[in-house]
């Protein structure tokens, strides 16, 4: 009884490592610097273009766990979004083969790394994009001199 418990364990540890490589996401740009106001698009590949378990979306910034930012599936025509996550700023484009994020008017606060994944039994994520954001210090600057005007 023991060892067929050892052999089902490999069996299930063969099938989760054969699945995690063939089923899963790419994303090619590892750093995307973009200024404050511009729009910017995140790219995610799904090595499986017919796939039909949900897309994710998370978002981590420095020192944060990853939360949660949008969920859709080739299957269903609407996207999923969670807390301030949400459409027009942040949007969801899918096609056969991909599943992209848009995020429009770049702020200091979006600065984060960016992963896209794919829900089967697990997560299977890809690399993950930085976000980086040109310009931060200028609109701080101006964020302070603006509250010190209005005291």
């Amino acid at each position: 009884m023991q060892q067929d418990l050892g052999i089902w364990r490999m069996v299930l540890m063969c099938l989760t490592a054969v699945l995690s490589s063939e089923i899963g996401v790419n994303q090619l740009n590892s750093v995307t610097t973009a200024a404050f106001g511009e729009n910017v698009t995140l790219q995610c590949f799904l090595l499986e273009e017919d796939n039909t378990d949900p897309i994710v979306w998370y978002q981590q910034k420095t020192g944060q766990e990853p939360r949660i930012m949008a969920m859709t599936q080739k299957s269903v025509e609407t996207s999923s979004y969670y807390s301030e996550f949400k459409p027009p700023k942040f949007t969801v484009v899918k096609g056969r083969g991909f599943c992209h994020l848009n995020i429009s008017s770049i702020e200091p606060s979006d600065e984060a790394m960016y992963y896209c994944g794919i829900r089967r039994f697990e997560i299977v994520f890809g690399k993950g994009a930085l976000l980086s954001v040109k310009g931060k210090k200028l609109y701080l600057l101006a964020t302070i001199t603006f509250f010190f005007l209005k005291a």
